[in-house]
């Protein structure tokens, strides 16, 4: 039902091809993932929830709906996105080149503009509402995804953003070793909190845009 939760079950498969070799693993991952191509927004986003229905079957009505009254949060939609950046490494044309035209849309025309000075991002659209907030975990999701958009595109301009939202989680680090985290607030101002060691969840996708970030930059500093 929701493409966050569908995207890691969707690695887990690439990678279990990547190691074994087995075709079945690929196709199964590329089968739903070319479902979330045909399920794009005209304004590059994705819905938080898998509609089951490819947005050239929606009407102008079913798109206005969407774009006033659903998800497209940075958080969720990040997570899939990245999914399309690791599979176009994998797979063969013509999906790569979907795959990584569809990443490039989604970063470039949506996501990109709810980075924040600092580097942190919102939660981008709740409910039709634009979010002001910063959420580390959103910025987490979207370091991992501009960083693979850039590994399949070479392009400067996408590694700066994941590399400004991995400085942004990074200068807030507690001395102890745990993570200073924004959570998920929306409907009133957002102050930084030490986030408690048992907080994996939360943690886990600050690590991983970290790691992302990481893999791909010559930055000295990160």
């Amino acid at each position: 039902h929701y493409w966050y939760t569908t995207a890691y079950p969707l690695r887990t498969l690439m990678a279990g091809y990547r190691i074994f070799g087995d075709r079945r693993y690929l196709d199964a991952a590329t089968a739903i993932l070319d479902h979330l191509v045909e399920e794009q927004l005209p304004n590059g986003a994705f819905q938080q929830v898998y509609r089951a229905k490819p947005t050239s079957q929606l009407t102008k009505e079913e798109i206005h709906e969407i774009y006033t009254r659903r998800w497209m949060n940075m958080a969720d939609v990040g997570s899939i996105a990245t999914a399309l950046g690791v599979a176009a490494r994998q797979v063969a044309e013509p999906r790569r080149t979907a795959y990584v035209k569809a990443l490039r849309r989604y970063c470039e025309e949506f996501a990109a503009q709810f980075q924040q000075p600092s580097g942190g991002f919102t939660n981008g659209i709740e409910n039709g509402v634009r979010q002001t907030n910063i959420y580390s975990v959103a910025t987490g999701t979207e370091a991992a995804a501009f960083a693979a958009l850039y590994a399949s595109t070479g392009e400067p301009k996408h590694l700066a953003v994941a590399e400004r939202a991995a400085h942004f989680l990074l200068d807030n680090w507690d001395p102890s070793g745990v993570a200073i985290g924004y959570q998920h607030s929306p409907t009133k101002p957002v102050a930084p909190t030490v986030m408690e060691q048992y907080q994996y969840a939360e943690t886990y996708y600050y690590h991983e845009g970290i790691l992302f970030a990481l893999a791909q930059s010559k930055d000295a500093k990160l």
